[in-house]
């Protein structure tokens, strides 16, 4: 402080003097107003000195010397830039939050140069780094997001399997809905060598995808990845292809055609998605998803049981007869599961269940009246010829 009222403005002796409290736990603010009174903001002999302690063993140091920086840098500083991008990747979590918020303050937004060196911190193996250069790009990308994409899309050729994981994710909390740009380079990843990259490239794709039909490839690469050899990768891309075909009848056929997979939980995955997004009023449908409250495997009958409890939730009348059917199952287990589906069922037609229930034993007229009127004897002798 008596540096400041005593030195002549431009020193540099003086400034280093100044700077030089840094080290001795000077308080940032005495600091700041000796270098406002010594030289002018964005002083370049101020700007190098303070940004030398960028490296210093205290992390305290450190993180005083940014916010420093932030108050006394000009806008868009090509010496500072690059020193605060790098100091997102320091070892203390208060480190890296003040540089976030010192680029806020003095890169320019939009600037491709410093979307590129804050994207390479995407790859970074320590997590708390990656997400301060995902809070920073956030901050700093231009409206359309486009300098970003580009810098990500860039990097992600020369990155490692956990690399090219991040940046799908960077993508997805990113890219606008929609983006061309964005989709292309997340289609290309569907074919990835690594599996876990394709997983996460099929749960982006349905967040970041909203038309399919503007990739003509789209289709055939996701027919690919639901044939794939592994299951986790074919539950990934039901719930990829779910998200993006509710109103493509092309699409939600292939999420039907899983409905009979070997792997128990791909099956199960098909027939949930498959409950939220058939046409209602599909009878073939409903019959195929009622068929799998009769198997053995526990997890198809419940997965049927709340693909069809979702249906009666979405106003379809379709499995009323079916789980009419099924209330008089000879298997405890079974009939439970139809009670279980038709809980769902709005209160007005509440009064249905009750007639149907064998809960309460009916009489046998009333039993027999029922049993005519389900239509299943009919059926049933049909079937035998």
């Amino acid at each position: 402080a008596t540096l400041a009222h005593v030195g002549r403005h431009g020193d540099g002796r003086v400034i280093r003097a100044v700077v030089l409290g840094l080290a001795f736990g000077g308080k940032r603010r005495v600091i700041h107003r000796a270098l406002t009174r010594l030289c002018d903001k964005g002083e370049s002999t101020a700007v190098e000195a303070v940004s030398c302690y960028f490296g210093h063993h205290d992390g305290a140091v450190r993180r005083e010397a940014i916010t420093v920086i932030k108050q006394f840098a000009r806008r868009g500083d090509t010496q500072v830039v690059p020193k605060l991008v790098g100091a997102l990747a320091d070892s203390e979590l208060r480190v890296r939050m003040a540089a976030t918020d010192a680029l806020r303050e003095v890169a320019r937004r939009g600037d491709p140069q410093t979307a590129a060196l804050v994207v390479q911190h995407l790859v970074h193996q320590c997590s708390g780094v990656r997400e301060a250069a995902l809070i920073t790009l956030t901050h700093l990308a231009a409206p359309d997001r486009g300098d970003v994409i580009v810098a990500i899309c860039q990097c992600m050729n020369d990155a490692d399997i956990e690399g090219r994981k991040a940046l799908l994710g960077a993508l997805q909390q990113l890219a606008p809905t929609g983006d061309p740009q964005a989709v292309e380079e997340i289609v290309r990843r569907l074919t990835d060598s690594s599996i876990e990259v394709r997983k996460t490239a099929l749960r982006v794709f349905g967040v970041v995808a909203e038309d399919a039909e503007r990739f003509p490839d789209v289709h055939a690469l996701l027919s690919a990845s639901l044939e794939d050899p592994r299951a986790s990768v074919r539950k990934a891309a039901i719930s990829a292809v779910e998200k993006i075909a509710s109103n493509n009848t092309a699409l939600q056929s292939l999420i039907f055609s899983r409905l009979d997979d070997a792997a128990t939980s791909v099956r199960s995955t098909a027939i949930l998605a498959a409950g939220r997004i058939c046409d209602p009023q599909d009878q073939a449908i409903v019959r195929k998803l009622a068929s799998f409250m009769e198997v053995a495997d526990p997890s198809s009958q419940v997965a049927a049981q709340q693909a069809l409890g979702r249906l009666l939730q979405r106003g379809s009348k379709a499995p009323l007869p079916v789980l009419q059917e099924l209330l008089w199952h000879p298997s405890p287990q079974v009939r439970e599961s139809a009670n279980a589906a038709l809980d769902r069922l709005p209160q007005q037609m509440q009064w249905l269940r009750e007639n149907w229930s064998p809960g309460k034993p009916p009489s046998r007229m009333r039993a027999a009246l029922l049993w005519t009127r389900s239509g299943f004897a009919e059926r049933r002798h049909a079937a035998k010829g």
